[in-house]
């Protein structure tokens, strides 16, 4: 019994300085990202859609 608790006790201890590292690697992963893709259709009112057409995407942050 003991020899549980004291291997629970340096499980808990050992992952203690690795789950920050886990936590934040999807926001790294994120803020890494320079490009993106946006798809769809552009329709008119009635929902037909509409050829040939173009359409300008901005940040309005950088512009």
């Amino acid at each position: 019994m003991k020899h549980a608790s004291f291997l629970k006790a340096v499980l808990l201890l050992c992952s203690i300085p690795i789950f920050p590292f886990t936590c934040t690697n999807n926001v790294f992963a994120q803020s890494q990202a320079t490009t993106g893709v946006i798809q769809g259709t552009i329709t008119d009112s009635e929902g037909a859609a509409i050829g040939s057409s173009e359409i300008t995407i901005r940040n309005i942050d950088t512009g």
